[in-house]
């Protein structure tokens, strides 16, 4: 498609078979286009011949290995890092013209980033020696060792006179500058040629100071920024790309051979520079600036108002769109590809019916775990997605059991509380209430209630809040009473030992019946005025909602309870 977004979308096939493809990187001709894929493979484009060619392999897949792509300014050389037997890095360049790879270090160092030079006299690139026991990942050997390494910069051609050469400290004449003509402002393309015998005497160190840099972007000509993460990197840094540390930019000038702090506290991976090297492009602090790479910028300066950016999504098409990449994705990462006998192909049209009946992101969550259960494996996860933000409806509970008699709820089973203490206390028995156990719950805040709704729907929103109840001792309103109570959020709290004890259960101290959820009681937040040296049994029900009629107890009748005070009332 056109730059500016408008026009037909051309379509390029990749290749087969189908993989996942990164890192495209367009020539600076626009002609060709390099890219790489899953597989560990280098390709190449030609968009008016586009048939993909294939550049080179790498060795192995880890976290931090990359293949790395980068065009020389004449679009016919691509410059990348690939992996060696010994399991360092190399940089290599690739010939458009001819088709062949050279590589440009000697194997004894870990040589990664390669970039060119704008100029199309020089390549950069970053390389070290102490790469060994820091290597990370899977490696038994791997540990957080400081890992530092220099930034390199090589003469590609012989005839090409050092970028660093002794400069005279004498102050040179101001020489008068000549008349701007307008053609002659028009840069040409350089030329670049690269003259491989000698390669390694032409190498030389940056005047730059060693840190554990990891990626390379080249501005303008002769200016280079240079990337580094913290000086130790734990594992779990390589493994988790969300939790990475942000990086520090830094910004070299060759012509004055001097560095500068451009920019700290980077998102990871975030940096790069345009095409003409004038702008750059990064995260920090949760928000995307783009700033001139002439100097640093300053804060806030350039962020880009990604808040006012509206999209219309369609949740179905994306769910759609999920579910069969959870099958690619299966296809291409998988340790085994024969997926553990699952024909997964198969698999995938067995589920896809199943999109059609979902409701909500958390719906597509539970059928990409049915479905890839079938993979039979221990490390299959299921994580994130646009989860709506619901505020929850907190439901009061009176810390009794209920049964259904004669239409109405019948408390069967009233829990007593540590009074004293005000996160044990129980509703049923403040002073005045005294709700014992075979009364009937016959209206709560003057709403009758009756056996064929939900007993919790009435105690909706009423945790905390003064709730008044008609108790009685027939189902039919004679001899009924108000009692107003405070109804609480949980009748456990899973942080200290409950003090609750069930009123009408069986006592007994025989050893074989203690419950196998009794603690010790919760140390009081005041002085208890009871002496008590028996332990409660924790009794937790919390509900965020209820949707079933059902008041089953949550205490099976027959448990048995080891509190030699609980009594029935």
């Amino acid at each position: 498609r056109a730059p500016d977004g408008l026009g037909p979308v051309r379509k390029v096939a990749l290749g087969q078979p189908p993989s996942f493809f990164y890192a495209p990187r367009w020539s600076p001709d626009s002609r060709r286009l390099a890219f790489t894929d899953k597989r560990l493979n280098l390709w190449m484009v030609d968009l008016e011949n586009p048939v993909p060619v294939k550049v080179d392999q790498d060795r192995y897949d880890t976290p931090t290995s990359r293949l790395d792509p980068a065009w020389s300014p004449d679009s016919r050389w691509i410059a990348y890092t690939k992996q060696l037997p010994n399991h360092l890095h190399g940089v290599f360049v690739y010939s458009v013209a001819d088709r062949k790879t050279r590589a440009l270090t000697d194997g004894l160092s870990d040589a990664t980033s390669p970039r060119f030079d704008r100029n199309g006299k020089h390549l950069y690139f970053i390389a070290g020696t102490g790469t060994g026991l820091g290597a990370g990942w899977l490696d038994m050997s791997s540990m957080g060792r400081a890992v530092n390494s220099s930034i390199y910069v090589l003469v590609l051609r012989k005839d090409l006179p050092s970028p660093l050469a002794p400069e005279s400290d004498e102050e040179a004449a101001a020489e008068p500058k000549p008349a701007k003509d307008a053609k002659a402002e028009e840069k040409k393309v350089p030329d670049v040629r690269i003259d491989f015998e000698g390669l390694d005497q032409r190498v030389l160190a940056l005047p730059i100071q060693r840190a554990n840099f990891t990626s390379l972007e080249a501005g303008a000509e002769g200016i280079l920024f240079a990337c580094a993460d913290p000086t130790v990197l734990a594992d779990e840094d390589y493994l988790e790309m969300d939790s990475a540390p942000p990086q520090d930019i830094t910004r070299f000038d060759l012509k004055t051979r001097k560095a500068e702090k451009f920019l700290d506290g980077v998102q990871a991976g975030s940096f790069t520079v345009c095409a003409d090297g004038s702008k750059v492009l990064f995260a920090q602090m949760g928000k995307w600036v783009i700033a001139g790479a002439d100097k640093a910028p300053k804060a806030g300066e350039g962020a880009l108002k990604l808040a006012e950016v509206r999209l219309r999504v369609d949740p179905r098409a994306e769910w759609r769109q999920m579910y069969h990449e959870a099958w690619r994705l299966e296809r291409d990462f998988l340790y085994d590809p024969k997926a553990h006998g699952l024909d997964l192909k198969r698999a995938e049209r067995l589920y896809e019916p199943f999109l059609e009946g979902l409701g909500s992101r958390a719906d597509l969550n539970v059928l990409l775990e049915e479905m890839t259960g079938h993979l039979a494996l221990g490390h299959t996860f299921v994580r994130g997605g646009a989860m709506p933000r619901q505020t929850p409806v907190n439901v009061g509970l009176l810390g009794a059991d209920f049964k259904v008699a004669e239409g109405r709820f019948q408390f069967d089973r009233v829990l007593e509380g540590e009074n004293w203490n005000p996160k044990l206390r129980a509703p049923l028995t403040q002073p005045g209430v005294n709700v014992a156990r075979g009364e009937f719950l016959l209206a709560v805040n003057g709403q009758d209630l009756r056996a064929d709704g939900d007993v919790f729907q009435a105690f909706q929103g009423l945790a905390g809040r003064q709730t008044v109840l008609t108790v009685g001792p027939r189902a039919d309103l004679a001899g009924s009473r108000q009692v107003t109570v405070v109804p609480v959020a949980s009748e456990g709290n899973p942080g200290c030992a409950p003090g609750w004890r069930a009123t009408g259960a069986r006592s007994t101290s025989s050893p074989a019946a203690e419950s196998p959820m009794s603690t010790s009681p919760t140390p009081p937040t005041a002085a208890s005025p009871i002496s008590t040296a028996t332990t409660s049994p924790r009794w937790a029900r919390t509900p965020s909602s209820w949707t079933s009629a059902s008041t089953t107890a949550a205490i099976s009748p027959t448990t048995s309870w080891t509190s030699s005070s609980a009594r029935p009332r």
